[in-house]
């Protein structure tokens, strides 16, 4: 007898499921649990009629034909015909207008400036997308998107053009600020507005709405937008304002497209000797070099790993002085997986990172009648105990079932 989540699977229950649904690919989807049971039991025969599809004819074939212009039409409407046809021989006896496969295949043999001309008849990127659909798919897979910086994702941009911004958010009773920048504005502003922002996060920490943004430089250049919003940060410093941004001043973010180009990533990657240090502090950069292919050019970049053996040999100081690198254990085991994984199996894990202070809730065991026979410390020790599954208990615990191998679990 199949059990999940407190419901006892049975030949009536999965019955009275299936009813609900008028075939068996809404049943799967709707309650994947009572279908998985009904196969295995082979029920599913019993209540739904399974439709056998006649291999089709050369008539089928052609009058699915006739309503298509094209083959590729042909091929997205009826797969099953269009394959039959092809490996019959079919295709060449049915009039297809091809003009509009012949011109993709053209595009394909396009060259990059030409791509270029077509780009420049559009001034923002939905427009591109909408209208020259063909040509935006090449520039896409070549990499050359990235370099029409005209293109804008936005049309608050496009109007605008890159010219950046400097904004503020003040919370004048608490004396506490953010400071940021964009081209922007709009899109921004809605966006410190939404949860998980850290405006509106603490703003609701203060039960108080996201106050008006103060635009205080506009129509600025990058590098002019870079340096004045630095200085905007540390004069709220120095007034003894607390400032809640969590990236540092003059980062670029996402302020517009065509910013990470081939000159600036490869000026950031010189500032740093290890493939690590350039993923954890400039992930945007490391991956524009990976997607374009400049990562070659990087050979200055190295991958900076200790000897094969380095850490199964040490001993428990010279483990310590690396996981003391890392605040939680999580960071331990992706940063120095080795040296985790000694300090797992020796126990020295739980000594330098405590697991959470939330201790398990106690379990207990009683008859149906309600005596108390046994305690547990938590559901994963009575699980154990009883060779049973940890949801059963958990499920038992909640409510959701009755009992669980005869007994009966509650919370202590």
């Amino acid at each position: 007898m199949g059990y999940t989540c407190g419901r006892k699977l049975d030949y009536d229950t999965c019955h009275k499921i299936a009813v609900k649904y008028k075939s068996i690919t809404e049943f799967a989807k709707k309650d994947s649990s009572a279908y998985c049971k009904a196969v295995k039991e082979g029920w599913i025969d019993k209540w739904f009629k399974r439709k056998v599809n006649k291999p089709l004819t050369e008539e089928e074939c052609r009058a699915i034909a006739s309503q298509c212009k094209s083959r590729s039409e042909f091929k997205k409407k009826s797969h099953a015909a269009y394959e039959k046809a092809r490996q019959n021989g079919w295709l060449s006896s049915y009039n297809f207008d091809d003009t509009c496969d012949v011109k993709k295949r053209a595009l394909r043999t396009i060259s990059d400036k030409t791509i270029e001309k077509k780009a420049k008849k559009y001034s923002s990127m939905t427009d591109f997308y909408k209208h020259d659909r063909n040509a935006w798919t090449i520039a896409y897979r070549r990499n050359l998107l990235c370099k029409f910086t005209w293109l804008s994702k936005n049309k608050e941009i496009a109007l605008r053009g890159f010219k950046d911004s400097v904004y503020v958010y003040e919370f004048p009773n608490v004396k506490t600020a953010y400071v940021g920048r964009t081209v922007e504005p709009k899109r921004r502003d809605h966006h410190h507005r939404e949860p998980g922002d850290s405006v509106f996060e603490f703003a609701k920490s203060l039960k108080t709405d996201v106050p008006p943004v103060k635009t205080l430089f506009d129509g600025l250049t990058t590098s002019d937008g870079k340096l004045l919003e630095a200085k905007t940060m540390e004069e709220y410093r120095q007034k003894g304002w607390t400032l809640i941004n969590k990236v540092k001043a003059g980062s670029l973010g996402g302020l517009a497209s065509g910013k990470l180009t081939k000159k600036y990533c490869i000026s950031i990657a010189k500032k740093y000797v290890s493939v690590k240090d350039l993923v954890k502090n400039e992930g945007s950069v490391y991956g524009a070099l990976r997607q374009h292919g400049w990562y070659k050019e990087c050979t200055w970049l190295k991958f900076l790993h200790a000897p094969r053996g380095t850490w199964s040999k040490s001993d428990k100081e010279k483990i310590y002085s690396e996981a003391v690198k890392y605040t939680t254990r999580n960071e331990f085991m992706h940063g120095s997986k080795s040296a985790y994984e000694k300090a797992r199996r020796e126990g020295w894990i739980d000594e330098w990172f405590p697991s959470s202070l939330r201790a398990p809730k106690k379990v207990g065991q009683f008859t149906i009648t309600g005596e108390l026979i046994r305690k547990f410390n938590s559901i994963a020790d009575a699980a154990r105990a009883m060779n049973a599954k940890h949801p059963q208990i958990s499920a038992c615990c909640r409510g959701l079932r009755k009992t669980c191998h005869g007994f009966v679990f509650k919370f202590l």
